[in-house]
């Protein structure tokens, strides 16, 4: 079975990263980077826990206008100006990610807890499982039998975050995770500027809501409420508290573009080794494949990076640079980050003629890039793995009949 997805609130990190670790941590310019430093450790430890088949890093604004238009109090009382040692590192931290080989994905809209909901869910209902790493327990609304939220204590001294399911939402707070914003909205939340129902707190919260069975219930009956001063807390603001939950619990319909982390990172190139050639001690050992840009088109382009490994246990390993047949017009699969032009060996099992060899990260881009046709090269086969294994093709190879049709 494939890994999880593992989608990350990238500002809440940064954050809690800034500020549990010195300033005296810095990079070459003499500039703090705890910040990116910790977020990337945090990530790190994750990925090394549950092994992830993808990694997304989500941004987006403090506050989303949909929110504020709903509730003009929202985040009003958090701290406006960024300290001066982590706006640095906020701008540096999308490129920096990157360069890890995670996706980032960023809304001028959409709060990054927004877009964590909506790839969960997408992931769920693709039939895969998500992980949502998170310091805001808002997202416990989230939590299913496909998504876990991993939540991020302030000041969790290194143990990792906590998983937190459906069951564990129940035990905490009493009530099911599609009640959490319910439950916020008469409990109260302040680091985002929610008052709640006046006197009304956790207990009462989910007395309420397991008795009335949601929010709008607990309101239709407030004047059934034998205790008066809840009585008139929950009738004196009804408005206010179904603003309060349509803040948290609106769903968000978000397209996702072809080639995001969604597939992106889910489907793989099984090309086959047709020469190997060693161009001596100043150059390069080059393994020719029967796949490269006609497949795979972004190293090509800009330098992008795909993990690559040739399928041979117990070889030595070289470093190897990785050609497409149409290496004489750039086709190389290892260019250096970000440089098309330059070469970049991988270290792997030292390739031979007949070695299959995997590209990873191939998913979408291979469907939604590829140069088809290119140089009268017939375009690959497309095959499914199915979540119980088997395989189902999708798409035959094509015939070179059929690519001659195409240029008559």
């Amino acid at each position: 079975m494939p890994g999880p997805l593992l989608a990350v609130d990238a500002p809440s990190m940064l954050f809690r990263a800034f500020y549990a670790l010195p300033d005296s941590i810095v990079g070459p310019d003499g500039r703090p980077v705890n910040a990116l430093l910790g977020t990337a450790n945090l990530v790190l430890r994750e990925i090394e826990v549950h092994e992830p088949r993808a990694v997304v890093l989500c941004f987006g604004p403090d506050a989303a206008s949909y929110r504020t238009e709903l509730y003009p109090a929202y985040h009003a009382e958090r701290e406006a100006a960024m300290p001066d040692d982590l706006s640095p590192q906020f701008a540096a931290s999308r490129d920096f990610f990157a360069a890890f080989g995670w996706t980032v994905a960023t809304s001028e809209d959409l709060e990054a807890d927004d877009l964590l909901g909506t790839y969960a869910k997408r992931e769920a209902e693709a039939g895969g499982h998500a992980l949502l790493m998170t310091g805001d327990r808002d997202m416990y609304q989230c939590a299913t039998d496909r998504v876990t939220v991993l939540y991020v204590k302030t000041g969790g001294k290194g143990k990792g975050a906590e998983e937190v399911t459906p069951d564990e939402v129940e035990e905490r707070y009493g009530i099911p995770p599609a009640l959490v914003p319910d439950f916020i909205a008469l409990r109260g939340d302040p680091s985002d500027g929610i008052p709640g129902a006046k006197g009304v707190g956790e207990k009462t919260a989910a007395e309420l809501l397991r008795k009335q069975g949601s929010l709008e219930g607990v309101l239709e009956n407030a004047f059934r409420e034998s205790r008066p001063a809840l009585r008139t807390a929950l009738t004196g603001s009804r408005d206010e508290l179904l603003a309060f939950r349509d803040r948290d619990g609106r769903e968000l319909h978000l397209e996702i573009e072809p080639g995001t982390y969604l597939v992106a990172n889910a489907g793989v190139v099984v090309a086959t080794c047709v020469d190997v050639v060693d161009t001596g001690r100043a150059g390069y050992l080059f393994a020719k494949l029967d796949a490269g840009m006609t497949e795979v088109t972004r190293p090509s382009l800009y330098g992008a990076q795909h993990p690559i490994d040739v399928l041979a246990e117990g070889r030595p390993e070289a470093d190897v640079v990785f050609v497409g047949p149409c290496c004489e017009s750039g086709d190389v699969l290892t260019p250096a980050p970000g440089d098309p032009e330059a070469l970049a060996p991988r270290r792997v099992a030292r390739p031979q003629v007949g070695d299959l060899v995997v590209v990873g990260g191939a998913g979408a881009y291979c469907a939604a890039m590829a140069t088809i046709n290119y140089n009268s090269y017939p375009q690959a086969p497309e095959i499914l793995r199915e979540p119980d294994g088997e395989l189902r093709l999708l798409r035959r190879r094509q015939r070179l009949e059929q690519v001659w049709e195409n240029e008559i």
